[in-house]
């Protein structure tokens, strides 16, 4: 019997966090409200004919019914990796009284 349960243990496979198995999904809304850009930025990031094309911009998964209206989310921890791999512009304003920020 222990030959039995030692073969089974050793045959299970480790189960993946949490956060792995199951994604957050964001509407076209609470992306706008994390990147700070508007509905039309979104899809023109997401568009190859747009100047503002960016291929690294996540693109959306299709959550509707078949035969339904098109329903799009976007996964959060995508959305949340491009923000974070972002260049960061960082304006500096000098004073005039020469003292710095």
């Amino acid at each position: 019997m222990q030959d039995h349960q030692s073969q089974e243990a050793q045959q299970e496979k480790p189960v993946a966090p949490v956060s792995q198995l199951f994604a957050v999904l964001l509407r076209c809304v609470d992306v706008q409200q994390r990147t700070g850009l508007s509905r039309s930025s979104v899809y023109a990031r997401m568009n190859p004919s747009e100047p503002a094309y960016d291929s690294s911009f996540p693109l959306p998964v299709n959550v509707s019914a078949k035969g339904g209206c098109v329903s799009n989310r976007w996964i959060a921890h995508e959305v949340d990796a491009w923000i974070a791999n972002r260049p960061r512009a960082r304006v500096v304003v000098r004073k005039e009284d020469g003292r710095g920020c």
